[in-house]
């Protein structure tokens, strides 16, 4: 019986073994939801560890680790998939755009972007000519 995984984020129970028919904004949202769960997994262990001390709860702590193993497998999976250039850059944008934000604010975002596509568009029609 394969691996399955149910994503909030992209509303249905995932096999593993189907991870590859996934549309690319799914694989974006998967990947992420995962990354996030195994993050807030390790997280919990260490805060668990560091309050109760006297207090191990093995049985907890099993199953906390058996469903990191599971979200590192599906996330393993989505790694190895052939991305193609659109999802890299879908990607690379979102991370981009958080970051620059930390540092403008949301309009000179807009005005800057607006100007690098209008840049883009002339640029590409220069191209085509």
């Amino acid at each position: 019986m394969p691996l399955t995984f149910k994503s909030k984020q992209i509303d249905k129970v995932v096999s593993i073994d189907d991870v590859g028919k996934l549309s690319n904004p799914e694989i974006l949202l998967l990947k992420d939801e995962l990354m996030r769960a195994i993050n807030n997994m390790e997280d919990s262990i260490k805060r668990f560890q560091h309050e109760q001390q006297e207090f191990y709860d093995q049985e907890w702590h099993q199953k906390v680790r058996r469903k990191q193993k599971v979200c590192k497998a599906f996330l393993s999976q989505l790694i190895n998939l052939d991305y193609d250039e659109s999802l890299f850059r879908a990607i690379y944008d979102k991370h981009f755009s958080k970051m620059i934000l930390e540092y403008i604010d949301q309009q000179e975002f807009r005005i800057i972007n607006d100007k690098a596509r209008s840049l883009a568009i002339a640029e590409l029609e220069k191209i085509k000519s």
